[in-house]
């Protein structure tokens, strides 16, 4: 079984139910279906896509993405999703690197001039394609390739993470398990979902045959409440940063639905302790969960935050098919397992010698077995060879009421190699002068080793991040070391 199977099961069961809510438009299981299959009819008479071909989708979160992406899996295609913002030499790297058939896209943004070599095709009005004979008979294995998901590429070239169709199904089944969810809930995501955390829901959705509703983005928080109040939304997947916000900014609109959701599922980075009591306060009766892992290996560790409230600053444990360990010499975290992908594109090199997965992330395990995460192998600061994890000196930062955000990261120092810095964002009211940047560093002495205390700390207006709120030490380091800042 794959995840296209159960969405045929579920239309073939209930083919009136919901599936899927937006804007402009309501369809149901039935209707969603024959949308993909004579999308796919489409792109086989006319565009004559056949199996094993990468075709790339690049769209907003909209239900077009939805039926191109199905339609896709219909063929024995493999999708891959591109964000609709990313900038064009992003883009031309991955089409170098994945050699696509075709380039689908919303028809809101032109990329002729980036896609001169693929042929595009700008999705189409319904009556260009409603009236094509159905795709219906695909041959999909759970070994065959899914989708191939670009790392971000902030450090180095992107590279294509190629998950197979048994890795989707494991990793659906294992959220469902573990976050409860049941065929009459119904979910409100406003995640991107051309990123494995929105589409990973998705699946999970068409699974349980359940409902979901979709939102474009969070810029207008206001419309999120407003969608969550009117669908009755029963859960939501959110990162840290959109939690924060809806915290800080709506406690009272949050508060409201104390009764009405269900369960909220983080991800992306670990969530602050402070923020989680609150959000644990405000929603009591909400189940709060948590999962870690990358896009090479998801959900590799999930806890359950009200069954383990002594836990708040773990991401869990492994569920049963997956293994974590740590590396005895620099503590790196390594994932084996039926959620690891099979390999980067083009590279042979994706494991370690012996099959584990080596993801780059530094972390320790307590004596019951949950996992913290400390920091990135590669983000390291070297002080005269002393290693510093900049996410130890960032949760001290962080503590300061002045700040409200910060990224800590080494630069080159002549004496020492590399020297700890710090860029703070402070709140509203306050202003980084020497008596502010002594009181944070006085504060990093209280905590910190001595070399783990920044040299020097600057005000920023923002600190660079990934869509999904992940911090971009790379990228602050560079502004810093040009001598510009946000």
């Amino acid at each position: 079984m794959t995840i296209l199977d159960e969405l045929k099961r579920q239309t073939e069961y209930k083919p009136g139910r919901t599936f899927l809510t937006t804007d402009d438009r309501v369809y149901s299981y039935k209707e969603f279906y024959r949308c993909s299959a004579s999308f796919a009819g489409y792109l086989r008479e006319i565009y004559h896509v056949q199996p094993g071909q990468r075709i790339v989708l690049c769209f907003p979160n909209e239900a077009d993405y939805l039926v191109a992406y199905f339609a896709v899996w219909m063929l024995e295609a493999i999708v891959v999703p591109v964000d609709f913002d990313c900038k064009g030499h992003f883009l031309r790297q991955i089409l170098q690197d994945a050699e696509p058939a075709l380039f689908i896209h919303n028809r809101q943004r032109s990329f002729d001039e980036i896609c001169e070599s693929v042929p595009i095709l700008p999705f189409p009005n319904p009556t260009d394609y409603m009236n094509r004979t159905l795709q219906e008979d695909w041959k999909l294995s759970s070994s065959m390739p899914a989708l191939i998901m670009y790392t971000s590429g902030t450090t180095a070239m992107p590279k294509g993470v190629v998950l197979s169709h048994g890795n989707i199904m494991f990793t659906t089944r294992r959220i469902i398990e573990w976050a409860d969810m049941a065929s009459t809930d119904r979910e409100l995501t406003a995640l991107r979902l051309t990123h494995s955390f929105g589409l990973g829901h998705v699946h999970c959705y068409v699974m349980l045959g359940a409902e979901l509703v979709l939102i474009d983005s969070v810029r207008e928080p206001q419309r999120l409440f407003e969608y969550m109040n009117k669908y009755r939304v029963t859960g939501m997947p959110a990162t840290p940063a959109l939690i924060r916000m809806l915290v800080e900014y709506y406690r009272n609109d949050l508060i409201k639905l104390q009764d009405q959701l269900h369960y909220i599922v983080i991800n992306t980075a670990p969530i602050d302790v402070n923020l989680l009591y609150q959000l644990l306060e405000l929603l009591p009766r909400t189940r709060i969960y948590m999962y870690y892992g990358l896009t090479e290996a998801s959900r590799s560790t999930y806890i359950a935050y009200r069954k383990h409230l002594d836990k708040l600053a773990s991401v869990g444990r492994p569920p049963q098919g997956v293994e974590v360990r740590l590396d005895p010499g620099n503590r790196e975290i390594q994932i084996r397992g039926n959620n690891v992908m099979l390999g980067y594109l083009n590279h042979q090199d994706s494991f370690l010698p012996d099959g584990w997965f080596g993801t780059g992330d530094i972390g320790r395990f307590d004596e019951e077995g949950f996992l913290y995460i400390e920091g990135r192998l590669k983000e390291q600061i070297n002080v005269d060879g002393l290693k510093i994890n900049p996410a130890e000196v960032e949760n001290v930062i962080r503590k300061h009421i002045a700040v409200e955000d910060c990224a800590v990261f080494g630069v080159s120092d002549m004496l020492t190699f590399e020297k700890v810095v710090a860029v703070v964002v402070c709140r509203e009211g306050y202003t980084l002068d020497f008596a502010l940047s002594g009181e944070i560093k006085r504060m990093c002495k209280h905590e910190l080793e001595f070399y783990k205390i920044p040299r020097m700390i600057q005000q920023w207006t923002a600190v660079p991040r990934t869509d999904t709120g992940k911090l971009k030490r790379q990228q602050a380091k560079a502004l810093w070391e040009k001598g510009e800042k946000l």
